[in-house]
């Protein structure tokens, strides 16, 4: 079984703007990531609101921005080469439901990001995350999107860890490939 991943584009939320301004690379404008499991037609997240949490798809996708003619959501797929276990990821995402959410974005027992939960989910064959981790970049082009990392840290009292090494969804998105031209889900099918 392959592994699906959801991804939803930004909405206008300083929080949203923040998260695709330290990590945006040209256009595609990603702040969240999930991993789909299509049997059960349920989203594995790490929301900000909830932690870590099973969702109806039908409600991740509520939450989909709708933009001018674009679905809001991207659905993308581990390569099969990869050796990625889907059903052995997501056994592993089930197993961090009820983690918080890690607002410092830095390894943290017990909270995770939703690109860390995707990434800590999909492992090789050998147990290696599949997902190579990037260097977090909070000193983005965009002074909005800076002014909320430098406030959102000094409220956790601790550095901005700039150049640490994390997860995007822009970056997890970067190293899957499009099922079918980014295949849209259709109501009422798989």
């Amino acid at each position: 079984m392959s592994c699906s991943l959801i991804f939803l584009l930004t909405d206008a939320t300083p929080f949203s703007r923040a998260i695709v301004g330290a990590s945006a690379q040209g256009n595609l404008p990603l702040d969240h990531v999930g991993i789909l499991d299509n049997d059960t037609q349920t989203v594995i997240e790490a929301n900000a609101k909830e932690g870590v949490v099973e969702t109806p798809l039908a409600d991740f996708l509520a939450r989909a921005p709708q933009l001018d003619g674009d679905a809001g959501y991207r659905i993308r797929n581990i390569p099969p080469e990869a050796e990625v276990d889907g059903e052995a990821a997501l056994r592993r995402a089930r197993s961090f439901l009820g983690y918080a959410y890690n607002v410092c974005f830095v390894p943290h027992a017990g909270a995770l990001y939703c690109s860390e939960l995707v990434q800590r989910a999909c492992l090789k064959s050998d147990g290696e995350p599949y997902f190579s981790s990037i260097r977090l970049n909070f000193g983005s082009d965009d002074p909005a999107a800076s002014d909320f990392w430098q406030q959102h840290f000094k409220q956790l009292d601790m550095p901005v860890p700039q150049g640490e090494p994390g997860t995007s969804p822009l970056s997890i998105y970067q190293q899957t490939e499009d099922p079918q031209s980014c295949l849209r889900l259709e109501k009422g099918k798989r």
